[in-house]
């Protein structure tokens, strides 16, 4: 048996702007590009592949742990690893909170950076890495902090002057501009002016120069945006809605069935997306508490069925939600590319999605669906067993936004983010 509790809800080809000369087929369209070499997903792989070392080295050395990642939509995204070792005296432990996030910086040449934060009981240090460590050697490193082995923590946790005037003297560029000339060019500039009888050269040749650069930009105004695309998941701005839900006594021992069954149906095959378990965790009076719940996506309409043995009785139910969130694209910069044309970088952030009435045609549609076929398996459950309860089929309704988002003030807003 595992001793880390894990909670987790659930190809490095960069995608580079394309150079003069250069002809590549691909698609384009008023939408963000979504592929599987893009930036977002490399920091999704680097995530899980630290997650994973952590998990393995954790269990090797017998160290029990509390480990949290962000989810698929969650940027930056992060790990978070709890460990509580005892100490020689009665009572006394000793605290370590590792955390690693890693930060997405779109169009530089070091595009993620990765930043430590270990807290050894209040001691917090930090580090920062501009490209991934090895994450086994990372792993190996905190196991031998955590049993007391070492005092140094790994080098991602410690600040580095090395690392700080590497930063100082190499500064990241974006990639698709042309190298700027280096300010020694300027200084010599300068110091040639101020030399008697040389300074009106110097002078000349520099207007010269700039003349010459800027009748080669005359004309040149065919601007290119350059974006790396989004996730695959939309970020979560969840408002509830509608629920249903019933607690069949005696069932409890039919949990793991039904579950099984609901995550296999299939609603709306057409356009809704297949069922996906996610795990939920909240604080509770014995630390962290996950629970597994079933997710049914149709555009923007999502529904979480939840199926949850409670002692012996057998809790069913769902809660239907429409996600506002959506993906946009922010300018960061302009210049001039390597062929002299202008390009214009944009980042893509987190925005919010105006509802409309087709977005809750789209709830009640997903909705009804999944009441419809949770009847029918609450039922034939029910007569299963002969169970002598009744049940209450009506769906509680929520009253409905309009299209600009107002809601009636004297109803409250529920929101859910996971």
């Amino acid at each position: 048996m595992s001793n880390v509790e894990a909670f987790d809800v659930p190809a490095d080809d960069r995608v580079r702007p394309q150079r003069s000369g250069v002809t590549r087929s691909t698609e384009t369209g008023p939408f963000l590009q979504v592929s599987s070499g893009q930036i977002w997903t490399r920091c999704r792989a680097q995530r899980d592949e630290c997650y994973n070392a952590l998990v393995d080295a954790l269990n090797q050395a017998n160290i029990q742990a509390q480990i949290i990642r962000s989810e698929d939509w969650m940027f930056p995204a992060w790990i978070d690893c709890d460990v509580w070792m005892p100490s020689d005296t009665f009572g006394a432990t000793r605290r370590f909170n590792a955390k690693i996030s890693f930060t997405i910086r779109p169009h530089v040449m070091h595009d993620i950076f990765v930043e430590g934060t270990l807290a050894r009981n209040d001691r917090i240090t930090r580090g920062l890495a501009r490209a991934a460590p090895s994450w086994t050697a990372v792993a190996a490193d905190l196991v031998q902090v955590f049993q007391g082995r070492s005092t140094r923590p790994p080098e991602l946790f410690r600040p580095s002057f090395e690392r700080w005037l590497h930063g100082l003297w190499k500064r990241d560029r974006y990639i698709p501009f042309k190298e700027d000339p280096p300010a020694s060019i300027w200084l010599i500039v300068a110091l040639a002016g101020a030399i008697p009888g040389v300074g009106a050269f110097v002078i000349l040749g520099a207007v010269v120069v700039g003349l010459i650069i800027f009748l080669g930009k005359l004309g040149r105004n065919r601007l290119r945006i350059v974006d790396l695309g989004r996730p695959a998941a939309a970020p979560r701005q969840l408002t509830f809605f509608d629920t249903w839900h019933v607690v069949l006594r005696g069932l409890g021992h039919e949990a793991d069935t039904l579950r099984s069954q609901v995550a296999s149906i299939s609603v709306l095959t057409d356009k809704a997306t297949p069922a996906s378990i996610e795990r939920i965790w909240h604080s509770g009076p014995d630390g962290l508490e996950a629970r597994d719940q079933i997710v049914f996506s149709y555009r923007r309409a999502l529904v979480f069925v939840h199926v949850v043995a409670c002692g012996s009785d057998l809790y069913v139910g769902w809660d239907s939600h429409l996600n506002r969130g959506c993906w946009s694209e922010q300018e960061l910069t302009t210049g001039t590319g390597s062929d002299d044309y202008p390009v214009k970088l944009t980042s893509t952030v987190a925005a919010e999605w105006h509802l409309s009435n087709l977005d809750f045609a789209d709830l009640n549609t997903l909705s009804e669906a999944i009441h419809r076929t949770l009847v029918r398996r609450v039922t034939s459950l029910s007569e299963e067993h002969s169970l002598d309860q009744e049940i209450d089929f009506e769906i509680i309704h929520s009253r409905r936004v309009d299209q600009d988002g107002r809601r009636d003030l004297d109803k409250p807003l529920f929101r859910r983010t996971r």
